[in-house]
């Protein structure tokens, strides 16, 4: 969850001009945040809606935006708005990758919002593009429990797809890094796509 990290930036930005429309997204991203932490992904998704709105009115950032629409994916998604929610995940991955932000994010949570809907087709190639950036950013030793859940997922999408030999080795390898990792957590939590549905 980007937000965790920048939303402080957010608020810095405030006295810049044009300086309501920032304090408002400021505002929004974090009344967006409250309402996760109430597992209210409804009253989020609205709030991040307005976020994005004000962002974009202020002409914040590209990396600003990126979290914004970030975010945003993130809470439509989990309340079934999934093609909205590609939508915006798929302008944070281009903002991230314009502006060298972190890519891997934006793609992990394309993968999932398509994973839970079964669409494993569309899954496969986020799985396949973010292997070997996280590797590149050693996420098998900085973060193994997340990354072995990671390979569990890009599993359960090869056995779908017919790779199944493939999907078996990442098995083996997601429960022997569980298994040296013993006590370990995941620092990040998992989105639920489509678990909020109205």
């Amino acid at each position: 969850m980007k937000v965790l990290f920048l939303l402080p930036l957010l608020f810095s930005l405030v006295s810049c001009a044009p300086a309501i429309n920032q304090k408002s997204a400021a505002i929004h991203a974090q009344s967006a945040q409250n309402a996760i932490q109430n597992n209210d992904w409804d009253v989020a998704r609205v709030s991040w809606a307005k976020a994005v709105k004000n962002g974009e009115l202020a002409g914040e950032s590209d990396q600003n935006m990126a979290i914004l629409y970030y975010e945003y994916g993130r809470a439509l998604g989990t309340t079934c708005y999934f093609q909205q929610s590609e939508s915006y995940l798929k302008k944070a991955y281009d903002l991230d990758k314009k502006t060298g932000g972190p890519i891997y994010m934006s793609i992990v949570e394309l993968a999932r919002l398509n994973l839970d809907q079964k669409k494993y087709e569309i899954a496969l190639p986020y799985f396949t593009e973010l292997m070997p950036i996280l590797d590149k950013i050693n996420a098998k030793e900085e973060a193994p429990i997340e990354y072995s859940n990671i390979l569990t997922e890009y599993s359960k999408v090869l056995a779908n797809t017919g790779n199944h030999e493939k999907s078996k080795s990442l098995l083996q390898e997601a429960a022997s890094i569980r298994k040296n990792n013993q006590g370990g957590y995941s620092i990040t939590e998992r989105t639920l796509y489509g678990s909020q549905c109205k």
